[in-house]
């Protein structure tokens, strides 16, 4: 991996000045664990260039910031959708306390207590429902979808599978619309449990399954948590993120770009103080 961050920052720039770029944001991907920062250093170890990280949902919830889908002020939910499900909440734009424990996993919030046992010693919990691989093995059990799709079935495609899914939901489908629509069902009980006692007025949806149906998830979060919260008197504001390539690249961007400028700066527009620590945010 040191050589391929070598060669990408070499296409960026002539050889010779390969090692002036200001600097590495890495978004660190669901799996790596307690590791992840520790393997990222000796990866980048070489290339003689400041670099910071943070996981997947906190780099998605600054990326989708700093491309103003979010509100300036306030607080913000991003819920990042992808091989786990991840909760970074921003308030005025900054990381809720900043560390290695800033963003939170929305795996093991139960959803069904009436469901299938899950090795947290819990039953029901969402990443059995709604995760990339919970929703390719739904596929994998609704008839001939997954062949008709043309779904490769490795954990290597897990993404790319659930955006197959997820296009084919949006164009009505039917099979892969049942399939979707029950994981973003799942997603917006979960995330209702988790936002709705901060009073949470913003929540933003990412990850490629999500952003490959926009629409479709617009119309199912309508449906089952912002009409709950139009019930109780309160208005949320939900959207799926539209950043490109991706939310966490840019995040991963912005973590290096503000350190190098102005450490700790989450805002779009003024100077102020506040500091990200150096591997994690």
């Amino acid at each position: 991996m040191g050589r391929a961050l070598h060669r990408a920052l070499t296409m960026i720039r002539p050889e010779g000045q390969a090692h002036s770029a200001t600097g590495i944001g890495l978004a660190i991907p669901h799996g790596f664990g307690d590791h992840g920062p520790e393997l990222l250093r000796e990866l980048t170890e070489g290339l003689e260039i400041p670099f910071i990280s943070a996981n997947a949902p906190a780099c998605a919830a600054l990326g989708s910031f700093w491309s103003g889908e979010q509100p300036e002020s306030g607080l913000c939910a991003t819920v990042h959708v992808d091989a786990g499900l991840g909760l970074a909440i921003l308030q005025d734009g900054r990381p809720l306390q900043p560390g290695p424990s800033s963003s939170a996993t929305l795996d093991h919030v139960g959803i069904d207590p009436e469901g299938p046992p899950c090795a947290c010693g819990g039953r029901g919990c969402l990443h059995q429902y709604a995760s990339a691989r919970a929703i390719i093995e739904r596929a994998s059990r609704t008839g001939d979808l997954a062949h008709d799709l043309g779904l490769r079935l490795t954990d290597s495609s897990l993404s790319s599978d659930v955006v197959l899914i997820a296009l084919a939901a949006a164009r009505g489908e039917p099979r892969a619309r049942d399939v979707f629509v029950a994981a973003v069902s799942a997603v917006a009980q979960a995330v209702w449990s988790a936002t709705s006692a901060l009073g949470i007025r913003a929540v933003v949806l990412s990850g490629p399954g999500m952003q490959a149906a926009p629409v479709l998830v617009g119309e199912t979060m309508d449906r089952l948590f912002t009409a709950r919260a139009r019930n109780l008197g309160a208005e949320v504001s939900v959207s799926v993120s539209q950043v490109q390539p991706h939310p966490c690249a840019v995040g991963a961007a912005v973590l290096a770009l503000q350190t190098f400028m102005t450490p700790g700066r989450a805002s779009r527009s003024e100077p102020a103080g506040g500091v990200f620590p150096a591997q994690a945010v």
